[in-house]
């Protein structure tokens, strides 16, 4: 069974295929409110989570297609604690990607370098052919040739440990596309007024419920709408 979670009133879907299954299996669209952690926000860009209606979230617990939760508030005391956990998490993801940035650096090097040795095989090759080898002075300036064309690959052999560090700015985030279900997550009954769910017994709440029931039962899909215009 799908879990929404309900917390001051808004009951919202964290789990991409939760929200796939509403909108396709079940005809419950809601909106999405999320937006990435380092742009801007943009509405035409938004990601999870999912934002259901208040009158979605009852029509799905009712049939019986959701779980309503309200997660236990978050500890202001263990704050310090779970940013001090993240910060270190995000420095071994910053190792282990310089790690890896390193060896995909000297791999392409490897490459490269195996390209400009077999280009400058085939150079001297047709330097010889051209050349002949009766004249004792071309061949001198052949040797010349060779030892210019070796000393480039010596020196780009060279410089494999000073490879540039993986800047920070270049640090892969993972956003995850689920969240899971808290461990103390208690159900919420929405035929009781609280905190997390105060449109109980509300007659603004029912009217729009009876509406939005009436029509969902006849195949239509309903969403929050929006605002066209500035």
């Amino acid at each position: 069974m799908l879990v929404v979670e309900v917390a001051n009133g808004r009951s919202l879907v964290w789990g991409a295929e939760a929200v796939q299954a509403l909108r396709e299996r079940l005809g419950v669209g809601g909106r999405t409110v999320g937006a990435l952690p380092r742009g801007p926000r943009q509405n035409s860009r938004l990601g999870l989570p999912l934002l259901l209606m208040p009158e979605e979230a009852r029509l799905l617990a009712e049939i019986g297609a959701v779980t309503l939760v309200s997660a236990p508030r978050p500890d202001p005391r263990h704050h310090s604690l779970a940013l001090t956990a993240f910060k270190h998490q995000q420095e071994e993801s910053f190792q282990e990607q310089s790690v890896l940035a390193a060896e995909a650096r000297e791999t392409r090097r490897q490459e490269l370098l195996e390209k400009i040795t077999e280009g400058q095989a085939a150079k001297k090759q047709k330097l010889e052919q051209a050349s002949g080898a009766g004249s004792s002075q071309e061949a001198g300036s052949s040797q010349a040739v060779k030892e210019d064309e070796t000393s480039p690959s010596s020196s780009q052999a060279g410089p494999s440990n000073g490879v540039a560090p993986l800047p920070r700015s270049a640090l892969l985030v993972q956003l995850a596309t689920a969240r899971p279900r808290p461990v103390k997550a208690r159900p919420l009954d929405w035929r009781v007024q609280s905190k997390d769910w105060p449109h109980a017994g509300r007659p603004a709440h029912e009217l729009r419920y009876s509406i939005y029931r009436d029509l969902w039962e006849r195949g239509f899909f309903l969403s929050a709408a929006g605002k066209f215009g500035g």
